[in-house]
């Protein structure tokens, strides 16, 4: 899973550094690396790894072939994804129109969401957690408890 919040620096050349314990989760994974695209709901960029895209794939199919919203999320996600591999430092180079549309400047803040993340521009992740974390309290009910083993 991915976990934890780290914020890392990204250079001239667009390079960034994907957080240890990123790195640690994908090296179990068929590509040395990740993916990424852009995410619908705002400025910051949606990250998994390639099994995950594989599973969204396998949903997209459950859909009509010709179905609207099915050619539009599989331009939207896959037309739009990079594959990204890690340099010996375990960076990775995010495009020019990747980092203009998450509005990185210098750093870029890596979000763990369990089988995805995110990357966002750390003063933007910043006023967007506190929201998140209101979201989350006021709807805490709906998580269910998880089921305990019988004595």
């Amino acid at each position: 899973m991915f976990l934890s919040t780290t914020t890392n620096t990204l250079d001239a050349k667009g390079r960034v550094s994907v957080p240890a314990l990123f790195r640690a989760r994908i090296a179990k994974s068929d590509l040395q690396g990740v993916v990424v695209w852009r995410s619908f709901d705002g400025a910051y960029l949606e990250g998994a790894m390639i099994e995950h895209l594989e599973q969204l794939q396998d949903a997209l199919d459950q859909l009509d072939y010709y179905d609207e919203a099915r050619v539009a999320l599989t331009q939207a996600i896959f037309a739009d994804a990079e594959p990204l591999s890690f340099d010996s430092g375990g960076r990775v180079k995010l495009a020019d129109r990747l980092i203009e549309y998450a509005e990185l400047d210098g750093k870029a803040t890596f979000v763990g969401l369990g089988r995805t993340f995110q990357i966002w521009n750390p003063d933007h992740h910043a006023s967007h957690l506190e929201a998140a974390r209101e979201t989350a309290m006021a709807n805490r009910h709906k998580l269910a408890s998880p089921k305990r083993p019988a004595p």
